[in-house]
């Protein structure tokens, strides 16, 4: 799991100010908001300026955190926030295929040679999932995300989106049917089972 840290509450208050307090912070979850954003929005660049735009977001709104919710949560609806408004100013679905996403991974030479081995293998089924997880809805996406990469509870996700938590249920069950209905399309000669979803 990629989950964001949680700081402790001095360093919390001491980030207010600025400098070191804030720094570490930003040290210790700009990489869980990058990759959560980046698997919300299945595109390396939009997905660095999404973090960026949360960060900052996070670092100047860090005064009116009141603790009613855990850090993490509050940080993953301000990362969240920002991926749907993107995804949604899109009005489409992404066009990633799998193609396309191997090219995001400076085309990895184990990938492409087709070598067969291990680890070619998991990372081929790592951007599979990625290429599936694109073609989803956003609110279906930030679900997933949010449960099986960022490996929050279904509490900590209905804060999140500020949804009921039977919501966030039913999402996630049509989410992974649908996760599962793509992962079949995009590789319909092989049996599609994984494990995490």
């Amino acid at each position: 799991m990629n989950t964001i840290p949680e700081p402790s509450a001095q360093l919390l208050a001491d980030a207010v100010d600025g400098g070191d307090a804030l720094n570490s912070i930003i040290s210790d979850i700009s990489q869980p908001v990058y990759r959560f954003c980046l698997s919300m929005l299945a595109d390396p660049a939009l997905a660095e300026d999404a973090a960026q735009d949360s960060l900052i977001k996070i670092c100047s709104s860090l005064e009116t955190f009141e603790n009613r919710s855990k850090f993490s949560t509050w940080a993953y609806r301000i990362a969240a926030n920002r991926c749907l408004d993107l995804l949604r100013r899109k009005k489409s679905r992404p066009e990633d295929s799998l193609d396309a996403i191997v090219e995001t991974h400076d085309g990895d030479e184990s990938l492409a040679s087709g070598s067969g081995d291990a680890e070619s293998a998991m990372l081929a089924d790592k951007l599979l999932v990625e290429a599936a997880l694109a073609k989803l809805e956003p609110e279906q996406r930030s679900v997933l995300v949010l449960r099986e990469i960022s490996g929050l509870s279904y509490d900590e996700i209905a804060e999140t989106l500020a949804i009921p938590a039977g919501t966030v249920k039913s999402r996630i069950f049509r989410a992974r049917q649908e996760l599962l209905s793509v992962l079949k399309e995009l590789m319909p000669e092989e049996k599609t089972a994984l494990g995490t979803f």
